[in-house]
């Protein structure tokens, strides 16, 4: 959020929806804090990935063929630690 163009497009909306700049600042922060924080929440062991969908953004997931390949991670690693014990 560094570019002129940002800046102004930060300062027609507060203009615009009368509100301060730095609130809509952090409101794009909290956006992708909440994408973070959802991402995050993934568990390999169970194999649950969450998506997400954010309008005029795209929707965020992890592919079949990804799953697929962290899977086989995840069971080669396993191998692997059972094997030295």
């Amino acid at each position: 959020m560094h570019s002129n163009e940002m800046r102004d497009e930060l300062k027609q909306l507060s203009l615009k929806h009368n509100v301060h700049q730095d609130a809509i600042k952090e409101l794009v922060y909290l956006v992708f804090k909440f994408v973070r924080t959802i991402i995050t929440s993934a568990d390999r062991d169970k194999e649950y990935y969450p998506t997400i969908r954010l309008m005029g953004l795209g929707i965020f997931f992890v592919s079949k063929p990804k799953q697929k390949r962290l899977r086989d991670k995840l069971i080669a690693a396993n191998d692997k630690d059972n094997s030295k014990g």
